[in-house]
């Protein structure tokens, strides 16, 4: 900011110094002159300051940028997988309790594919596992891992 700052009160002061000068000089004769001079000094002056300037905070804010946006994209996954979970863990329990199974889901592992689809990992209950088992089986396929919970 300070080097912005500074080039613009060069290029400022520049301009005042050369309108001055057209103004002494005779505007005919060194008219073309004056004209390259104050380009040449503008363009001096406006980029020194600017050279100075270091580039790589922008490629710092921008890399702590994609962090944050990766953190806040994995927390975002976290919890609609334990939404998922829950909602699942809610619906099972219904399930169990309207067939009146001696027979409680206590947990559920589950996570969302990368092509959107839920996968469930494994099941924890809490009751008669053989018959909830045997439920639970029917209802979420045989690849899942059916546990039981002490307590």
């Amino acid at each position: 900011m300070d080097a912005l700052r500074t080039a613009v009160l060069c290029a400022c002061m520049a301009a005042l110094g050369l309108t001055l000068a057209e103004g002494v000089l005779p505007v005919e004769r060194f008219s073309r002159q004056i004209r390259l001079m104050f380009a040449a000094l503008m363009m001096t002056v406006l980029l020194k300051p600017l050279t100075a300037l270091h580039f790589t905070s922008l490629h710092t804010e921008s890399q702590q940028t994609e962090d944050y946006r990766s953190e806040i994209t994995d927390l975002a996954a976290d919890a609609q997988a334990q939404a998922v979970s829950e909602s699942i863990l809610h619906a099972l329990n219904q399930q169990l309790e309207a067939r009146a199974i001696p027979c409680r889901v206590t947990g559920i592992s589950a996570h969302i594919s990368e092509s959107g689809s839920i996968v469930i990992n494994e099941v924890r209950v809490n009751g008669n596992l053989l018959t909830g088992a045997v439920c639970l089986r029917e209802w979420l396929g045989s690849d899942v891992t059916i546990t039981e919970e002490e307590g």
